[in-house]
């Protein structure tokens, strides 16, 4: 985590944890993370909390919804010894609703199988 910074733009939006059922997490800050500035490589999204720990490389299926986001990770996300299946992130997309891609990349987030 490294909070704000040059070239990350704040997004106001709201971070859910499902699992079937819904958790609000409250301490998750959302930036924008343009290419080129604090050493992005590329343009991406980052989503910081004390709550996240350590990640590893993980496949992430993310699907646009009505004014909201939805990543699905390969694996589990465990946060505060409970698992959660997806982070919906509510106010914020850039996809169209139903529409999908795919990546791999670190997820800052306990991951369990």
């Amino acid at each position: 985590m490294t909070g704000p910074a040059y070239g990350k733009i704040p997004v106001k939006a709201e971070v859910i944890l499902s699992d079937g059922k819904e958790t609000k997490l409250h301490d998750c800050n959302i930036y924008i993370h343009l290419k080129g500035y604090s050493l992005a490589k590329v343009t991406h999204i980052d989503m910081e909390s004390q709550a996240f720990s350590q990640g590893r490389d993980c496949g992430v299926l993310v699907i646009g919804g009505t004014n909201s986001t939805i990543i699905i990770p390969k694996y589990r996300i465990k946060v505060k010894n409970k698992a959660f299946r997806s982070i919906i992130i509510k106010g914020f997309t850039f996809l169209n609703k139903g529409e999908r891609i795919g990546g791999y990349r670190e997820l800052n987030l306990k991951l369990i199988k």
